[in-house]
């Protein structure tokens, strides 16, 4: 009995399918139909599990089933010599096309290294793979951000005039409920357009897999824009204190402070460091505006109570009263509206 294989794949990539081994007797190395039209390869995939998705490290978790069909007439069997049966082979004793899943990180297959083939030549390879995948990410409107998910296959092997991959629509499809929390999942029309290498003027044949990802904001509104915004809100309890009574409204807009830094920080580490601002940064960049603004309004009252301009202070106290609400409404805006 083969067992399975276990070794990760390095260099962002693992081998689907391997070509390397010294070849069946009767079997040529060459593609089925060399110098023909290209030969198809058919891909079924069931994703059985998405177990994580790492905004940091931009990498999802997969488990999913696959299986690669192609007809290869050389190992058809004809009368007496027929089985009526599929035989077992091993990947050396075939001609097999190279897939990459071109963005796998430490993808591991699980099933035993072994292809059926029929009396007609039918050649089924069916494997079931886990591990990490590369994502390339949009964080612009975190937390309210859809992700595409993929799995990109493409065979560097062979160019598009000899060989195609093709997805079984009908075969292909995702389980109902995934162990990740915090997302809804929906799958996507697949992409097949052929992938141009850098630097080359030759195309290979792609086939991406997508799954749209739409993650759920309420984790993040309830665990921490909600108390971000409490937050602002104690900082705002100053314009209500007296602007004689100093001490009370510096202590309250530097804690207001360091609480919202400590907030903002701990939102700041689900995410990579992306150099453009997010949704979720619009409203930090504001509350922190709004917060140390109290200070300042609450140090310019103090001085002018100080100095016996207790009218203007009252006055710039009633003004910043009312104008937080309203400036605290116009951040929202911008990070919803962003």
């Amino acid at each position: 009995m083969l067992k399975p294989l276990s070794c990760c794949l390095s260099l962002c990539a693992f081998m689907v399918l391997v070509a390397t081994a010294p070849l069946h007797a009767q079997v040529s190395a060459d593609r089925p139909g060399k110098g023909g039209p290209p030969t198809p390869v058919t891909v079924t995939t069931r994703i059985v599990d998405i177990a994580d998705i790492d905004n940091v490290k931009q990498q999802f978790t997969v488990d999913v089933f696959m299986s690669f069909s192609w007809v290869d007439p050389r190992l058809a069997l004809a009368g007496a010599s027929a089985l009526g049966e599929g035989r077992v082979l091993g990947l050396n004793e075939l001609w097999m096309p190279t897939i990459t899943a071109a963005n796998s990180r430490d993808m591991q297959a699980r099933l035993p290294e072994q292809v059926v083939v029929d009396d007609f030549g039918n050649v089924t390879y069916a494997q079931r793979f886990f591990g990490n995948l590369a994502v390339d990410m949009e964080f612009k409107q975190f937390p309210f951000d859809d992700q595409i998910l993929s799995v990109d296959l493409i065979s560097f092997g062979h160019t598009i005039d000899e060989l195609q991959i093709l997805n079984d629509a009908d075969g292909s499809g995702m389980s109902n409920d995934f162990s990740v929390e915090g997302w809804v999942f929906s799958t996507l029309p697949v992409d097949n357009k052929p992938f141009k290498i850098v630097g080359q003027s030759r195309q290979v044949p792609k086939l991406s897999i997508r799954i749209k990802a739409e993650r759920e904001a309420s984790y993040y509104l309830v665990t921490m824009m909600l108390p971000m915004s409490l937050v602002l809100f104690m900082a705002w309890t100053v314009f209500w204190l007296p602007p004689s009574v100093v001490a009370p409204r510096i202590a309250v807009s530097t804690a207001s402070i360091f609480s919202l830094l400590a907030l903002g920080f701990s939102i700041r580490l689900n995410l990579p460091a992306v150099a453009y601002i997010t949704r979720v940064d619009w409203f930090i960049l504001g509350s922190t505006l709004m917060v140390f603004g109290a200070l300042g309004v609450a140090v310019i009252g103090s001085r002018l109570s100080i100095r016996g301009m207790e009218g203007a202070a009252e006055r710039l106290n009633i003004q910043a009263r009312w104008s937080y609400p309203l400036l605290f409404g116009i951040t929202l805006l911008i990070a919803i509206m962003i």
